[in-house]
């Protein structure tokens, strides 16, 4: 089971890809807001992203377990098809 990392930038929230290095990414956040604004790029599933990340940016990252297949809850993807008994 692997995890799922996410990082939000003063509400808006990304998910990074596996082959993000997230301390390299900290890293590069923390140097950026303790100087002149400054562009910080990440790999997320929907592609390169750049935030401009500056010291009154908020940034919170959370690292979770991602759920098998099993723990998710069986919920129709379509009301429709669901049975009338």
């Amino acid at each position: 089971m692997g995890t799922i990392t996410r990082i939000v930038f003063d509400d808006e929230e990304f998910v990074l890809t596996a082959e993000q290095d997230l301390v390299d990414l900290m890293g590069k956040i923390e140097t950026a807001a303790r100087t002149r604004p400054t562009f910080v790029g990440f790999s997320t599933r929907a592609g390169m992203m750049s935030v401009l990340v500056c010291a009154a940016t908020r940034v919170k990252v959370t690292v979770e377990p991602r759920q098998e297949r099993d723990d998710r809850p069986l919920v129709p993807a379509d009301p429709s098809l669901e049975w009338d008994c």
